[in-house]
């Protein structure tokens, strides 16, 4: 198989080959390389093809510290430093496609996570690898998962400022499907509802009208059936493992 990645075509074997390059030689407490093995070809996008056209190619540093130091004023030096740059930016931006994209394996994705993580990828800034960690839970998420998300999101954001204009003429039942979208979000994707946010504030008040008629108990219930309803419908959605995930993160 070709070891270069063609537009519209992703080839995971040579992210995995150039992967288990890097970690071989992290293991093995050696200094790795980055090297761009083929000339840029034309494409209109110069920022997809840089990425698409040419591919990375893994060395392990013979060079020892005083040389490096040595050449680092020489042209040459520069010209090399110049060429791993290059290099690092190709590669991470190769990395960073295959997480974003939902076609990639959750193994793989798995793997470029866990080697950014144990310091296998020298190319990734710090902030880089900041990013990668954090939005880790996002990444593994599969497509169903993602689409639920966005949906849930994009009702609360438009249905939500209605529901509360509404007040205090809401029932029980105008409630529902808000409420199923707030869980949706709180149980799949918290940090879309970060501290203080106005969703937060929102179901304070659905609850607050609710108390003063006489229905917080009525309110609570459904709560918890909506939050039931949620979990049981992931089961259809998500594998085993995600499943088992978002049932520890939620309890």
């Amino acid at each position: 198989m070709d070891s270069s990645i063609s537009l519209g075509f992703i080839n995971y074997v040579y992210i995995e080959n150039t992967l288990s390059k890097l970690e071989n030689i992290h293991q093995d407490h050696q200094r790795a390389e980055l090297t761009v093995s083929e000339k840029l070809n034309p494409a209109e996008d110069i920022n997809q093809g840089a990425v698409w056209h040419r591919k990375v190619e893994v060395v392990q540093s013979n060079t020892s510290v005083l040389k490096r130091i040595l050449s680092y004023f020489t042209a040459e030096g520069r010209k090399q430093r110049k060429q791993n740059r290059e290099a690092a930016a190709l590669f991470c931006r190769q990395v960073c496609v295959l997480l974003q994209n939902d076609k990639t394996s959750v193994n793989l994705k798995k793997r470029i996570i866990n080697s950014a993580e144990s310091g296998s990828l020298p190319f990734l800034k710090k902030a880089e690898i900041k990013t990668i960690i954090r939005e880790k839970d996002t990444t593994l998420r599969s497509t169903k998962e993602h689409d639920i998300i966005r949906e849930a999101a994009e009702f609360l954001e438009k249905e939500l400022p209605g529901l509360l204009s509404r007040l205090p003429q809401v029932s029980l039942y105008d409630s529902r499907e808000v409420l199923k979208a707030y869980y949706q979000l709180t149980i799949l994707s918290p940090e879309l509802l970060p501290k203080g946010h106005k969703a937060h504030k929102a179901i304070r008040k659905l609850e607050k009208h609710f108390r003063n008629i006489r229905q917080a108990d009525d309110f609570t219930d459904l709560k918890t059936a909506i939050n039931q309803s949620i979990l049981r419908d992931l089961w259809e959605v998500l594998t085993p493992e995600d499943h088992w995930y978002v049932l520890k993160k939620y309890w």
